[in-house]
């Protein structure tokens, strides 16, 4: 496995300097054989003729036809359930492991990946960003989160050989220190000045709590650390704060459980670079045709390397714009903005503030929701809202969700469950947020 990622991270060490005409040569070159795969084998392509458009009378793909190829949307995901799935897989491709994801947008879907997908790609591509940033993957890395997929919640400090799973594999050894959310600001501090990493991971709501509870900049003691964010967006307050009076830098990831990592800011010019390579993006405006440099569009993914689960032009109801300009050395194509959910934070009663997380996977067992948003409504209330799938109500645990919650959240929280239809803006393009403040402001 070592061998073949590496070989892989050489040959991506060259693309990433390869000029446009060419990288869209290449990207056809992977993109026709997982076209052709999904239309003769995944029964959602196949049964649909959706991917018709592209194949002329002698089987060759014509692609100017792309752009009729309807766009997949997260509904659609949902729907088609196992129908998206592979029966087969070529060899080389391995297993497959199957993702429960909410995204930002509180509509569980489950995302199945190649092996291919997971131990190749993914490795060699965070590889190449921890290279851009100066970054040795046998240095120390801390990371900071709530490690939804872990039975039982991880609620104490948990030290690891390596700093993901694939490095591990690879032999790839470098200290790592997990650290929950659920340990509480002070303690997070404490724990990172004593373990002292290079890198740390964590989510941008949680490092805007983290720096604003340490009024006495006691993490400078950390010296000039690599910040590693995702998900949320990263305030340009936030980073104003990390890089101008911690002396710190940000490398921003743009990925997600259902296309994996599709970006990474570049350290040189500050823009979002595509990892053309491995993924297809497309800007799109309202009506669906190419936005232009400067004007914000949404994002369409199609990951090139995922035979377990073709994802065809598919709609991440995110939004970016490409530059007017793009100067970088690197030719990978840009995104000089992207635009993810903004950080929403709940604070209690007694000033008790946190950044509020939910295993999609959760919802689905207690549940058997199919899309779900929770606001919170008064200084010990939220509302849980949902939209109920095939579970019969007197099958719902209520109990154990309102329980994992106060777990989690805040021991004293009081939780209305609200069944809906769907929910509020779901007709829209727009993201519905998983998490919103509906605070009513009570009486002078």
């Amino acid at each position: 496995m070592k061998e073949t990622v590496f070989a892989f991270l050489e040959t991506l060490n060259k693309t990433q300097f390869m000029p446009p005409a060419a990288m869209q040569a290449h990207q056809r070159e992977l993109l026709e054989p997982l076209v052709r795969h999904a239309h003769a084998n995944v029964p959602f392509y196949r049964d649909s003729g959706r991917l018709a458009p592209l194949f002329r009378n002698d089987g060759s793909i014509d692609w100017d036809a792309w752009p009729r190829i309807p766009l997949l949307t997260r509904s659609e995901v949902r729907a088609a359930g196992n129908a998206l799935r592979s029966p087969e897989l070529p060899s080389h491709h391995g297993g497959t492991q199957v993702l429960s994801t909410s995204g930002s947008t509180g509509e569980p879907v489950q995302v199945a990946h190649s092996q291919l997908a997971g131990d190749l790609v993914w490795p060699a591509l965070m590889l190449r960003a921890l290279n851009w940033y100066g970054l040795d993957p046998t240095s120390r890395f801390a990371r900071v989160g709530t490690f939804p997929r872990e039975k039982p919640p991880l609620s104490t400090p948990r030290h690891r050989k390596g700093w993901v799973v694939q490095f591990e594999l690879m032999e790839i050894f470098g200290p790592r220190l997990d650290l929950p959310e659920s340990l509480g600001l002070p303690t997070i501090l404490e724990h990172l000045i004593e373990f002292r990493p290079n890198c740390l991971s964590i989510n941008p709501v949680e490092l805007e709590l983290l720096t604003g509870w340490d009024k006495d900049r006691r993490l400078r003691s950390l010296g000039p650390i690599v910040i590693m964010t995702s998900a949320d967006r990263l305030m340009d307050s936030t980073r104003d704060v990390i890089v101008h009076e911690y002396g710190w830098r940000s490398l921003n990831i743009y990925a997600s459980n259902e296309c994996g990592l599709m970006a990474t800011c570049c350290p040189q010019c500050g823009q979002f670079h595509v990892h053309s390579e491995t993924t297809l993006i497309e800007l799109l405006s309202d009506d669906d045709r190419p936005a232009s440099p400067g004007q914000l569009g949404w994002v369409v993914a199609t990951p090139l390397y995922n035979y377990a689960m073709p994802l065809i032009r598919y709609d991440h109801a995110d939004q970016a714009m490409s530059p007017h300009w793009h100067g970088c050395e690197r030719a990978l194509p840009a995104l000089s903005t992207v635009v993810g959910k903004e950080p929403v934070i709940f604070e209690f009663s007694g000033g008790f503030r946190m950044r509020p997380v939910l295993p999609a996977s959760r919802v689905i067992d207690y549940l058997g929701a199919l899309a779900f948003q929770v606001a919170q409504t008064g200084e010990d209330r939220c509302e849980f809202r949902f939209v109920p799938g095939t579970m019969p109500r007197e099958q719902m645990d209520f109990t154990a969700m309102t329980a994992l919650l106060r777990q989690q959240w805040w021991q004293d929280l009081k939780v209305d469950y609200r069944p809906m239809d769907e929910l509020p803006g779901a007709r829209t393009r727009v993201k519905i947020p998983i998490f919103v403040r509906e605070m009513t402001a009570g009486p002078d």
